[in-house]
């Protein structure tokens, strides 16, 4: 039996803020909500292998999609995005995708209500999950977000393997709270 290849696509905004509205009060310090993308990966690739006992598993890419903070708006957004990508880089599976995050025009000051924003995050990992899918680089597609944007290309995905037979599985995982 020949051991299925997974993929796991992560939206680290969603992961990180769904993370913290399951197991987190909003008054919760910053840092709450951050998990290792590794281990999650190995935890989401366990579970799938567990509905699915007939074949083995092997996790060769953790794909990550995240908002960069920018050392000119954020110097302490920065140091702390360094300091995080620099222990992702230590592992060789994980690829990352980073795009610089925008900034309100009044960024900084006492009357800017708006938090810096992702662009093209979720198009990045729309464009590879597709891309990688009809390359065959995987058999197995785990993604990891909340947000809808991301439907069309999963649909794609999931409706090519179902009307031609061909392709890869995708799944979504996200973040189920025990407490109710």
């Amino acid at each position: 039996m020949a051991e299925k290849t997974v993929v796991v696509f992560l939206d680290w905004q969603n992961v990180y803020m769904r993370a913290r509205e399951a197991f987190e009060s909003p008054s919760a310090p910053g840092y709450k909500g951050q998990t290792d993308p590794v281990d999650l990966a190995h935890v989401l690739v366990t579970k799938h292998a567990a509905r699915h006992p007939e074949h083995t598993f092997d996790l060769a890419e953790i794909r990550i999609y995240r908002g960069r903070p920018t050392q000119h708006a954020d110097q302490t957004g920065s140091n702390a995005f360094q300091r995080q990508t620099a222990k992702w880089a230590s592992n060789k599976k994980v690829r990352p995708r980073y795009n610089d995050l925008r900034y309100p025009e009044d960024w900084g000051s006492e009357e800017c209500e708006e938090k810096p924003r992702e662009k093209g995050i979720d198009v990045a990992l729309a464009v590879d999950l597709v891309t990688m899918a009809l390359d065959a680089k995987f058999d197995v597609g785990i993604v990891m977000s909340a947000d809808y944007d991301l439907i069309p290309a999963i649909e794609h995905v999931v409706v090519r393997r179902a009307t031609r037979g061909i392709g890869p599985v995708v799944e979504v995982a996200a973040w189920k709270s025990d407490q109710g």
